[in-house]
């Protein structure tokens, strides 16, 4: 009955429902009540060799019949492979787990061990240059202790995978299910029964409407229940068809044997009475093959009768010029939905590779923290990345989930009595599928609670932990070249230049990263400035506006205070006087109170003027400069904000001064309560600290140089950054760059 001969492996786990079980047994998938081959629809055109115009219309209404079985074909494989790709666990398969932890051993014995000695004596060789000869005691014990520490953990990996891959994925796995089950049912209790439910009501949402819509002319009639007349004269014919004899369970087989019958002595009818109804009128063409006899004596006996024939019509010849565009616009919606499917499985089978692949992988990556800082980067990127592709299940089932979600609730509406029509509804489906496809990776980064590496940096971290064993190895392989004590001298004379030269590019990268840095926070520094200027001008703004307002005021209350005498001197009687003097004394008040207004408002005008030429002066000079270079701050005025974060940073966290570094006013700075006023002093005297050691590490005295111990201060702060490795790296290269560009300084006397 599936012709595609795949199995679902949701089908053996357990814990389905009975009707998606139903499912499995016909069609080897928990979706899809009826085999996939049951979709196609039916045709009856007259054809012949006197008959051109119904050989061509034949034509055309089989090639939409093949897009529409080949649509509903794909579709079938991709919830297969989508349902083999979570199923899919070789590190909680016992077998897999055997092999995976034997080759691994293999694999460890072979070349882990003979060279795990020599990898502990290296880190023990650095420990010892380290923390004797560059004296940098606390970074050496730190460093060494985290190397061993990762050699350890890929150690552990290597030796116990089941304990510490299985036991992750295993949490993985269980955590993906429920995250799949939760938004279907509310409940994480049968996450495999629900999944089988949600794709169930997926493949029904995504392929009754297409079929109702491409084989009956009236597609709400399609979608309604079933036709008691129809229904009669399909299980007349109905066990005429091998497709519709496979649905019956074996075991209501095994009843009427049970019960005296044989199958020979049963007719049509009974055999529909076991049967499960069909829900819809186009199910009663769904339970049979295309061309079965029941579909055609659907056609034979019901074409001429009112009001079938309209609801039939579709099949004939005149149906054809209509069906190939329908199934041509039902095939590119179906396309968005497969697409999304196929990308969401592929990425869960290139997770899993990417583990499986990064652990069988592990007594080689193990090496790596004993090739000091880029080593133990590149062994973090293997474990974070290992990690990351074991715990993405999560993501992708959230996405799924999503889906299936947005798939369900809008299939819902499509039925007869719902609120959107098959066509309409199908297409608010197919809207979704693209726009969640073309948007996957905005969609993905969202759900990621992983940054996307800087600049590289985890790759490059990485790389540069293998090149730091290649180039390790080339210096191992060239100890021993050359001969004699002269070129043993020359050599041991060179490394020195080359430890000098090395220490001084080192030096230079970290004073420009912390230039760079200083300049960054000048840059805020101005940038808070100008929206401080800004501010400015736009409150004298406002009260030149406020200003003119009450003037506008004033002169209209004047006006009114006339009108009111004058009507009061006209007045014929004491009361209506009396009521106009009344209304003249009230806008004589508003007139007052705006005039007092206005003298406030003037007052203020005149006290910010000067604030207010400054600003503008300083505002006008950003927005030129930006016009005419694309640069808004010059080098004098970044200096000058250098300077000014240079005379702040001993003033305490509390001082107003370091509001910009915390976007807000002075005002707002210095009123700070409770939680908020700790979060953001803390947030300050962190920045000052930074900023202090930044200051250490660039040259502030005559002859250009910095003290080591502020460069090698600020270089830790800068490797403890993401990207901070690679941005120094960068900077070491331009040094040593520029270094071999300077003129040479032979023979000059020093």
């Amino acid at each position: 009955m599936n012709p595609l001969a795949i199995r679902n492996p949701f089908c053996d786990a357990g814990g389905l429902e009975r009707a998606q079980r139903r499912n499995c047994r016909v069609t080897g998938t928990p979706e899809g009540r009826y085999p996939t081959s049951n979709h196609g629809f039916d045709i009856h055109i007259d054809t012949g060799l006197d008959n051109v115009s119904g050989n061509f219309a034949s034509m055309i209404a089989q090639i939409a019949g093949a897009i529409w079985s080949f649509c509903l074909f794909v579709l079938q494989i991709v919830l297969t492979v989508l349902g083999w790709a979570f199923a899919l666990s070789p590190f909680t398969d016992n077998e897999a787990l055997r092999e995976l932890d034997s080759g691994l051993a293999r694999f460890y014995r072979a070349f882990t061990d003979p060279w795990l000695v020599v990898a502990m004596v290296s880190i023990g060789a650095w420990a010892l240059y380290r923390g004797i000869v560059r004296r940098e005691v606390a970074a050496t014990v730190a460093g060494t202790a985290v190397s061993v520490a990762l050699m350890l953990v890929g150690l552990w990996v290597v030796h116990e995978p089941k304990a510490t891959i299985g036991t992750v994925t295993e949490h993985t796995n269980a955590a993906a299910l429920s995250v799949l089950a939760a938004p279907q049912s509310g409940s994480v209790s049968n996450p495999v029964g629900d999944y089988g439910e949600a794709t169930d009501e997926v493949w029904r949402s995504m392929t009754l409407p297409g079929f109702a819509v491409l084989n009956f002319s009236n597609v709400d009639w399609a979608l309604s229940e079933p036709d008691e007349e129809l229904l009669e004269t399909a299980n007349e014919k109905a066990c005429l068809d091998a497709a519709y004899l496979g649905q019956i369970p074996p075991q209501r087989w095994q009843q009427l044997a049970e019960a005296g019958l044989a199958v020979g002595a049963l007719d049509c009818e009974d055999i529909g009475a076991i049967m499960p109804a069909p829900r819809t009128n186009a199910e009663i063409w769904l339970r049979s093959s295309p061309g079965s006899p029941t579909r055609e004596a659907l056609w034979e006996e019901h074409t001429d009768d009112a009001p079938y024939s309209s609801y039939l019509q579709i099949q004939g010849e005149g149906g054809a010029a209509t069906r190939f565009p329908l199934v041509c616009l039902i095939a590119l919606g179906l396309l968005g939905g497969i697409l999304l499917l196929a990308w969401i499985a592929m990425r869960l089978f290139m997770q899993t590779a990417v583990a499986f692949v990064l652990v069988l992988i592990a007594p080689l990556a193990l090496f790596l923290p004993a090739f000091g800082e880029r080593g133990r980067a590149g062994f973090g990127a293997w474990g974070t990345t290992l990690i990351g592709a074991l715990v993405s299940k999560l993501v992708y089932a959230a996405l799924l989930s999503v889906v299936l979600l947005a798939t369900s609730v809008i299939g819902s509406l499509t039925g007869a009595s719902g609120g959107l029509g098959a066509t309409m509804g199908f297409l608010a489906m197919a809207a979704l599928w693209w726009a969640v496809f073309l948007n996957r990776n905005t969609l993905l980064a969202f759900l990621s609670i992983s940054e996307e590496p800087r600049e590289g940096g985890s790759r490059v971290g990485a790389m540069l932990g293998l090149y730091s064993m290649a180039r390790m190895g080339q210096r191992l392989s060239g100890a021993g070249r050359g001969a004699g004590a002269g070129a043993q001298e020359g050599r041991l004379g060179g490394a020195k230049d080359r430890l000098l030269a090395d220490r001084g590019d080192r030096e230079e990268a970290t004073s420009r990263v912390a230039a760079g840095d200083l300049d960054s926070r000048g840059e805020r520094r101005l940038d808070a400035k100008l929206a401080a200027d800004e501010e400015v001008i736009g409150a004298q703004g406002r009260r030149r506006e406020q200003l003119a307002e009450a003037g506008r005021g004033r002169t209209e209350a004047l006006k009114e205070a006339r009108r009111h005498e004058h009507a009061a001197n006209a007045a014929s009687s004491a009361a209506e006087r009396a009521r106009h003097e009344r209304a003249r004394e009230a806008a004589l008040e508003r007139a007052s109170a705006l005039g007092e207004r206005q003298g406030g408002l003037r007052g203020e005008l005149r006290e910010a003027a000067p604030a207010e030429a400054q600003a503008s002066s300083f505002v006008a000079g950003a927005r030129e400069r930006e016009r005419m270079s694309g640069r808004r701050w010059s080098g004098e005025e970044l200096g000058q904000a250098r300077e000014a974060i240079r005379s702040e940073a001993d003033r305490p966290p509390e001082d107003p001064a370091h509001a910009w570094r915390v976007g807000m006013s002075r005002e707002r700075y210095a009123a700070l309560e409770g939680a908020e006023r700790e979060r953001a002093h803390g947030e300050v005297a962190g920045q000052l600290r930074a900023d202090k050691a930044a200051f250490g590490a660039i040259p502030d005295r005559p002859d250009g140089l910095v003290g080591r111990r502020g460069s090698r201060r600020y270089r830790r702060q800068v490797l403890a950054r993401p990207g901070g490795e690679q941005r120094l790296h960068t900077e070491r290269r331009r040094a040593a760059r520029r270094r071999r560009q300077r003129p040479s300084r032979r023979g000059v006397s020093r």
